[in-house]
């Protein structure tokens, strides 16, 4: 398997509340609250993408821990998914609606799905579970969650120890089907460029409904103590020839117990 030692992909199938859930859920504020909101949005059909591009190669994978790997993998992004929706069903009833962006969202990723190379979207697949540890080695490092007392932050919690987990499946499934360098670099490039498009364009939509500030809203999301730009500089050697997802996480992050 490339020489790379799977993760101990562990199945969890967390379920969580999410009703009475406050707006401002994280720290009693709402801009960094909503920094996760808005990533909540569009998970829920990029880990449908990438579940079906994995599923469809599971006859072709001749390593049989990669292969156990990826069940695991299927099977935590689908609960995943699921908790997600849920998630967003609450920021429905917060009155936080974006059927326009999720029409066209649905849209680009059907078209990836029909028109694309399966190798392709593994290549999507490796480069957002790239920025999806990053963020989670983030998040769990600074302490952003630690002590949760709502099941959001229990919820955001036990996702991003379960991205750490697994974090390098899709990386050795692409190399295992041949997949190369160049293919990686340039769907990793797309990944982050969508990743902060559509992102702000859905945070600054957050702040519209609640009538915030947009300037204190960009500082959250651009000043030096913000982990969203700090992950996005951390990116940088994942353009290496050389990178595997295994050199990103912090070890003493891996195996941890979550709900």
């Amino acid at each position: 398997m490339d020489n790379q030692t799977q993760p101990d992909v562990s199945l969890r199938n967390s379920q969580f509340n999410f009703s009475n859930t406050p707006k401002n859920w994280l720290n009693n504020n709402l801009y960094i609250s909503h920094m996760f909101d808005t990533s909540s949005i569009a998970i829920p059909y990029i880990e449908g993408l990438v579940n079906f591009s994995v599923k469809n190669v599971l006859d072709k994978i001749q390593d049989k821990q990669l292969y156990a790997a990826c069940l695991k993998f299927i099977e935590q992004e689908t609960s995943h998914a699921r908790e997600h929706i849920k998630c967003n069903n609450r920021l429905n009833e917060h009155g936080y609606r974006f059927p326009s962006f999720i029409s066209n969202f649905k849209k680009k990723l059907n078209y990836i799905r029909t028109k694309w190379s399966t190798l392709s979207i593994i290549a999507v697949g490796v480069g957002f579970e790239c920025f999806t540890t990053i963020i989670s080695n983030s998040v769990l490092e600074e302490k952003i969650l630690a002590q949760p007392e709502m099941e959001i932050q229990q919820f955001w919690q036990w996702h991003m120890h379960e991205e750490i987990e697994h974090r390098s499946v899709l990386m050795d499934l692409y190399l295992h089907l041949g997949g190369g360098y160049l293919r990686r670099v340039v769907m990793l490039a797309l990944v982050l460029g969508c990743y902060c498009y559509y992102g702000i364009k859905i945070y600054f939509g957050f702040l519209r409904v609640d009538k915030a500030s947009f300037f204190a809203g960009l500082k959250c999301i651009c000043g030096i103590k913000s982990f969203f730009l700090k992950s996005l500089f951390k990116t940088l050697p994942c353009f290496r020839y050389s990178y595997h997802p295994n050199q990103l996480s912090n070890p003493q992050l891996f195996r941890v117990n979550t709900k």
